[in-house]
């Protein structure tokens, strides 16, 4: 398998359950991760997790469903 480090993912529904776990998995591997999720309590709870345990982590608030998010998401990707 190739190397994670220092490569970004996102990973969208990633607060909790698999997308977290998978998070935790990747960033124990050296990934970057982008946590995104409709519950930003959540959200911001992961985030503390996975900085407890070394993984850089940005967190988005986003419903993938809505195209405002959406365009949020990809104007904060961009800048």
């Amino acid at each position: 398998m190739k190397s994670l480090r220092d490569k970004s993912i996102l990973i969208t529904g990633g607060a909790r359950g698999i997308g977290f776990a998978i998070a935790q998995r990747l960033g124990r591997d050296g990934a970057r991760i982008v946590l995104a999720d409709l519950d930003s309590a959540e959200l911001e709870r992961a985030k503390k997790t996975l900085e407890q345990e070394d993984v850089s982590c940005a967190v988005f608030t986003l419903d993938v469903d809505a195209f405002e998010t959406r365009d949020a998401f990809a104007l904060w990707v961009n800048d």
